[in-house]
């Protein structure tokens, strides 16, 4: 009971973190993202013993994949780094953070109550083998950075909110259970046999923050710009300078005058001429 203390995030070269089925409530800390092994480029030449969440060195670890399914390393250790917050009372956004831990290959936080988006930036845990996400309360569309992944072969966000189409990538392509996504009325497209109309397709593709604006389309935006601007320049580009130069404006009136006489004396002798062809006849 009561909420996860912050000061595991001081425990120093901390791989894997264990603390499902324990009723934690409130948030996840955003310390969390602060775990110097899971993310230090350098920790994978290491050979420190693994060092567990129980303060004990241990010689293997049990981790659970979706429920009733586990995994158990018992080499090579100090390359495993897992965070397991499953089957509590979790609450509030996945902290952003999270998506920092580079080194990260297991992250469970299924079986809580978590809002929110899936961070954007979970593309950048390319480590990642197992993710499970299901049986939260996580809402809007799959972050297609998830397709960018290489190493995932273990993905469960069944039983949210989720919404739009389903990422299609060269790794997410092998994970072809459609029970990865049940739960979710709202996702269509492969694996699901629930196809996406073109109206969600169009949207996916649009950033958020112009669906905040009146879903105005960024392309519109930059060409109506475009042309304010070249007006305004060209306008003052040619008008500013005949009012700032008194020599420059007499030669430019000059210059029309004569091309009024030009195109004067063009039109008498043009018309001279038929006259004269007309007359003849």
């Amino acid at each position: 009971m009561g909420n996860v203390p912050e000061g595991i995030c001081d425990i120093s070269n901390l791989q894997v973190l264990d603390i499902a089925s324990n009723k934690f409530n409130g948030t996840i800390p955003k310390c969390f993202g602060n775990f110097y092994s899971m993310k230090d480029p350098e920790q994978k030449k290491h050979s420190f013993p693994l060092r567990y969440y129980s303060g004990s060195y241990v010689s293997y670890v049990t981790v659970m994949i979706f429920i009733g399914r586990e995994m158990e390393y018992s080499t090579n250790l100090n390359l495993v780094c897992s965070i397991d917050l499953s089957d509590n009372d979790l609450t509030g956004e996945i902290p952003e953070g999270l998506t920092r831990l580079s080194n990260l290959q297991i992250l469970n936080l299924s079986m809580n109550y978590l809002e929110g988006n899936i961070p954007e930036g979970i593309g950048r845990l390319q480590e990642l083998v197992l993710l499970d996400m299901s049986r939260n309360k996580l809402s809007s569309p799959i972050p297609w950075s998830l397709s960018s992944i290489p190493r995932l072969v273990h993905l469960n966000l069944s039983y949210n909110n989720l919404s739009g189409k389903i990422p299609t990538g060269s790794q997410l392509q092998t994970l072809l259970d459609p029970s990865t996504y049940e739960g979710n009325p709202q996702l269509c497209g492969p694996p699901l046999l629930i196809e996406c109309s073109s109206e969600k397709t169009t949207q996916e593709h649009v950033p958020v923050y112009f669906h905040e604006k009146g879903n105005a389309k960024p392309d519109v935006l930059w060409i109506a710009l475009g042309v304010v601007t070249g007006f305004i320049m060209g306008f003052w580009g040619v008008c500013g300078t005949l009012l700032l130069k008194k020599t420059w404006r007499h030669a430019y009136f000059r210059y029309f005058d004569e091309m009024k006489e030009r195109m004067f004396m063009f039109v008498i002798v043009k018309t001279t001429h038929i006259q004269r062809r007309l007359g003849s006849s």
